[in-house]
Order: structure tokens, then C-alpha cells, then sequence
């Protein structure tokens, strides 16, 4: 009787989901359209009331002339609520061909008609997902800086808090974490660099230091300045990414370029130097001020007193 049961209820289930999306043709429910330039139109939608079990999903998609370009992604995770209390809002270039949805002032949703590129990307990563992909986040930076250069300043929390936390591999197999270190009596910090597998660790790629620049213990205004600068600086010499589903790499403009490959079975071999004309033109074209200062939250505090 209770395997029967068992066997039942999926079966039950199975149909009741099925009769429900025949009834209503289809799941989704228009709750705000984007009337865009050149016939082009976004409209955002939420699963039927009738047929909405939350947890679930807000889905938009993108039309141009009567022509679907973008079939119907999810890229946003609900809870009890079906829509959201607050309107989305649309900002449009200059030209018309690049489109960015925000919710208050976050950017949720991008499209460049110009090349039909959209993110978030197919695979239903969500803009408030730490883990998403690199080239998710390639994506997402090139688009932002597009609207930029027009004067138009758009924020992403994907680009503030989060960044480079962690970053997946194209396809999600491997991701890299960034971990400080706080060594009691000593000013700055520690970088750790770590290589994972799902939740296992592979191998720690590099350790690198921040040393700030020496103030009085009552800092004045132009103290901080001066330590934010010097940090920027610092930071900027830095660019790191994925080259490619297996390859992450660095560079420094002091310590120069290093790369690392993981084959099949998840070995991790750092490439030998010097690296070759195209790898190195690839890294220093990364993304620069990769690591983000610290929040007190993600430190780790050491005892070791030493200089």
C-alpha cells in the first residue's frame, strides 16, 4: 500500500501540472511591456496566479517586428509574492540598440539588439546569484561600460559586493574563491586565491599581500584619502580571469603573467613561462581591479605577530 502511494502521488502530480498548463495554454502571465525603438518590445512576466507554487520564477522575453529573438528566461527568483510591489524601468543608448531593465536602481536584465546578446545568459543564472559564470560577467561589464560611455551610469550589485567572490568556468565546472587574511599586529592583508571543483578544493593558485601606507592612529581626512588611493593603485595593477572553460590566469604589473590549466580528471598544472605571445596579449586584455578591498566580514584573524 505505501509503495503504491509512493508511486501515486508523482503520477497525480505529473497530471495536475499538466492539465493546469493545457488549461491556461500556457504559464506565464504579462504583468509590464517595454514599448522599445525600432518595434522592438520586452515584456516581463510572472507564472499564472492559478498555476503559481512558490518558490518560483519571473520570465521576460524579446520581440522585434512580430520575431521572437529571445524565447521566454527566467531571471529573477520569487517567493510568496508573484510581482514584485515596485514597476521595473527601462533605460535605452543613445541609439537605441542596447536596452538595460532595472528594479529601483539594480540592473536585472540587458539586451544589445546590435549582436542579439543577452544577459543574464540561458542557463537561468539570476543577477542575485553569487556564483555565475565569467562569461556572464564579461558580458555584463561590457554592456554596463557601453552605457557608460554615453554618460549613462548604471549599477549592478553583481559588479559591487559580490564580485569576484566566486566566479565560475564557462560551464560551471570549476570556480575560483578569494579569501584574506588578517594577521593581528600587522597592517594589511593577506590574498588567497583558491581553485575549486564543486566544494572541493583543487589547489590554492597564489598568495599575494596588501601593505597600505603608514598614518598616525588618528587618521585625518587626507590619511584616508590617501590609503583609498593607495589601494586603488595597488589594485589596479591587477587583471585575472578565465581564458576559457579550463584556463585561469593573472598578471601583475610586478610580478607579470601565470596561467593554470585543469585537465578532465580535475588536475591543476600551472603553465610554464614564459607564456606564449597570444596567451599573454589574452590575459592583459582581462579586466582590471579584480579583487575588491575586504568587507570586515570576509577577514579570517591570525595570531602571528611578526613583520
Amino acid at each position: 500500500m505505501i509503495v503504491l502511494l509512493g508511486v501515486s502521488i508523482p503520477i497525480v502530480m505529473i497530471f495536475y501540472t499538466a492539465a493546469k498548463s493545457f488549461l491556461l495554454d500556457q504559464p506565464y502571465d504579462p504583468f509590464q511591456t517595454f514599448e522599445l525603438p525600432h518595434g522592438r518590445t520586452l515584456t516581463l512576466y510572472a507564472e499564472y496566479e492559478w498555476f503559481y507554487e512558490p518558490p518560483g520564477h519571473l520570465y521576460f522575453d524579446v520581440v522585434e517586428d512580430g520575431k521572437v529573438l529571445v524565447e521566454a528566461r527566467d531571471f529573477w527568483g520569487v517567493g510568496p509574492e508573484r510581482i514584485p510591489e515596485l514597476e521595473y524601468k527601462a533605460v535605452t543608448s543613445n541609439d537605441g540598440n542596447l536596452v538595460a531593465i532595472l528594479y529601483q536602481t539594480n540592473v536585472v536584465i540587458l539586451h544589445d539588439f546590435k549582436t542579439n546578446r543577452t544577459w543574464p545568459g540561458p542557463e537561468g543564472k539570476k543577477w542575485n546569484e553569487t556564483d555565475f559564470t565569467w562569461d556572464d560577467y564579461v558580458l555584463l561589464r561590457e554592456l554596463l561600460d557601453q552605457f557608460a560611455a554615453e554618460g549613462k551610469t548604471l549599477y549592478c550589485s553583481l559588479l559591487g559586493e559580490n564580485k569576484f567572490r566566486i566566479v565560475c568556468s564557462s560551464d560551471y565546472r570549476y570556480h575560483i574563491r578569494r579569501e584574506w587574511e588578517k594577521r593581528e599586529g600587522v597592517p594589511g592583508f593577506q590574498l588567497r586565491v583558491r581553485l575549486f571543483k564543486e566544494e572541493t578544493e583543487l589547489e590554492t593558485l597564489f598568495e599575494t599581500e596588501y601593505r597600505p601606507v603608514k598614518t598616525k592612529k588618528k587618521q585625518s581626512l587626507q590619511d584616508r584619502f590617501d590609503q583609498s588611493r593607495h589601494w586603488g593603485d595597488w589594485n589596479s595593477g591587477w587583471k585575472a580571469g578565465w581564458l576559457d572553460a579550463n584556463t585561469f590566469a593573472v598578471w601583475n604589473q610586478d610580478q607579470g603573467a601565470r596561467a593554470w590549466k585543469t585537465d578532465a580528471e580535475g588536475n591543476c598544472t600551472e603553465l610554464p613561462a614564459p607564456l606564449e605571445d597570444k596567451m599573454l596579449t589574452r590575459i592583459q586584455r582581462l579586466p582590471g581591479s579584480p579583487w575588491l578591498y575586504p568587507a570586515a566580514s570576509e577577514l579570517k584573524q591570525t595570531s602571528n605577530t611578526t613583520e
